[in-house]
């Protein structure tokens, strides 16, 4: 008996470190400007350029983060503050105006990301840092 609870014990260690350890690299990932470079989406302009930085950075962000984005065919620009959570790979942002926006995270690296938007799996985002 001794050994099946040492078992579950560990497993349950073993997944809590690695959803934390998830969570603390894409916050990492995060910070920074990213250029879209691919997209198969309605939502989003292929030129368009998003800036994440954390809210202490800004005396008007009342979220954990915000993002700022730009786009390269017109004068579209807005700020946005969002808080985030992080679970089992999906994104969920509570934007300031308190609706929720959820993506499923495919991949990331420290210079890389590809989201799709849900309810519209279809919808791919690939965003790469520029600085």
């Amino acid at each position: 008996m001794k050994y099946y609870f040492g078992i579950i014990l560990m497993s349950v260690v073993i997944l809590f470190t690695i959803s934390c350890s998830k969570e603390n690299k894409l916050e990492k990932n995060l910070t920074g400007t990213w250029d879209v470079i691919n997209i198969d989406s309605v939502y989003v302009d292929n030129q368009w350029q998003f800036t994440f930085e954390e809210c202490g950075k800004k005396e008007t962000c009342n979220g954990s983060y915000f993002y700022e984005l730009h786009s390269a065919y017109s004068d579209t620009s807005f700020t946005r503050t969002f808080t985030w959570e992080l679970n089992n790979n999906m994104l969920t942002t509570t934007l300031s105006d308190n609706s929720d926006v959820h993506y499923t995270i495919l991949e990331w690296e420290d210079d890389y990301m590809k989201w799709n938007l849900l309810p519209y799996p279809d919808d791919i985002l690939e965003l790469v840092r520029i600085k």
